[in-house]
């Protein structure tokens, strides 16, 4: 929607400044194309640091897969023996839901900007917004469990 606002206001600005209108018409164009603008420009800088996380559970390990944004892939790989029980962050209705794998990775507030920030920047990731997060949290405790001595 806001591609189609977007474009809209970029038309009738060109055709504004282009033609004989007066140039009080632009105060008039300019409300629909300034918040169209901003709210594509936010858009693609949000999805652009998004990262995709997939994750594996073996008998004895966690692998966790990141994609960024940019071409930077990494593999990271957690024993199960070593990481402490996972615990569910949330869970919602449809089954999705947050596992942290360890407590230093479960987010506190920042003072200074008030936005989340691990606890641990070399904590294990939470594997946020993963589908049927009960099953996964009880396949990685029975893993878990059969790894210890």
């Amino acid at each position: 929607m806001s591609l189609l606002a977007l474009v809209i206001g970029l038309v009738l600005m060109v055709r504004v400044l282009t033609s004989d209108v007066p140039p009080q018409t632009v105060f008039i164009v300019l409300p629909l194309f300034a918040p169209a603008l901003y709210l594509h420009v936010r858009r693609l800088l949000v999805e652009g640091h998004r990262t995709r996380m997939f994750y594996g559970i073996t008998d004895r390990r966690i692998l966790v897969y990141e994609q960024g944004a940019a071409i930077t892939l990494a593999l990271r790989t957690f024993d199960l023996a070593t990481l402490p029980s996972p615990f569910l962050g949330s869970d919602v209705r449809d089954g999705h839901g947050t596992l942290y794998l360890d407590p230093r990775s479960i987010p506190e507030k920042n003072p200074e900007s008030g936005l989340d920030r691990p606890v641990d920047p070399y904590a294990p990731p939470a594997l946020i917004d993963i589908p049927n997060v009960r099953v996964a949290h009880q396949r990685i405790i029975e893993a878990r469990t059969a790894c210890l001595p």
